[in-house]
C-alpha cells in the first residue's frame, strides 16, 4: 500500500468509505449502507437504503467530524467492527423515516485487497485508491415502517468494500 488509512495527506477529498450491501436470496429485498469520513474535510457522511416491495427508502447523514474517525456513526447510523476483517454491525433508529435495523455482516471468507487503482487525468492525479472486498452473510432484524424484516446467514448475502484514497 501505498500508505496506511491513518495518513491522508493534503488533499482535500481524502476519504476512508465502509460499504455494505446486502440481498435476499429470493430477491425480495436489496439494501444498502456507507459510513464516508473525509478527515481533510472534517465531515462524516453516512446512508442507509432499503428496497422492498418496489419502493425505494433512503435515509442520509452528514456531521462534523470533529477529527475523530473512530466515532463511526454519524445521525441515526452507526457502524462498529465487532472482529477486525470478519464481522461488522450496523444500527439505524431513524424515527422519522420510522425504519430501524440492529444488522451484522460475517465475512464467508477472507477480505480481499484489490490491486491499488490510480487515474490521472494528463500529469494530475484524480484517483488513487485502495480497496478491499468480501463476500458475507446478514443476520439481525430490519424495521421497515413497522413490519419486522429478520435476516438469516441462510437467506441473506451481500458484500461489502472498505477503501481509502483520493
Amino acid at each position: 500500500l501505498p500508505l496506511p488509512v491513518s495518513e491522508v495527506g493534503s488533499e482535500r477529498n481524502f476519504y476512508d468509505r465502509y460499504f455494505f450491501n446486502g440481498y435476499s436470496n429470493n430477491g425480495d429485498i436489496f439494501f444498502a449502507s456507507a459510513l464516508c469520513v473525509y478527515p481533510n474535510l472534517n465531515i462524516m457522511d453516512g446512508s442507509f437504503v432499503i428496497a422492498y416491495k418496489g419502493i425505494q427508502h433512503n435515509c442520509r447523514y452528514s456531521r462534523i467530524m470533529g477529527l475523530e474517525r473512530l466515532d463511526t456513526h454519524v445521525g441515526a447510523l452507526r457502524v462498529e467492527v465487532l472482529e477486525p476483517l470478519k464481522k461488522l454491525k450496523i444500527t439505524l433508529d431513524d424515527k422519522e423515516a420510522n425504519i430501524s435495523a440492529d444488522i451484522t455482516f460475517e465475512g464467508r471468507f477472507e477480505a480481499i485487497q484489490e490491486p491499488k487503482m490510480t487515474l490521472s487525468n494528463g500529469p494530475r492525479l484524480v484517483m488513487d485508491t485502495t480497496r478491499l472486498t468480501q463476500h458475507g452473510n446478514w443476520t439481525g432484524n430490519i424495521n421497515l415502517q413497522n413490519e419486522e424484516i429478520t435476516l438469516d446467514s441462510k437467506s441473506y448475502y451481500g458484500t461489502r468494500d472498505r477503501s481509502w484514497g483520493i
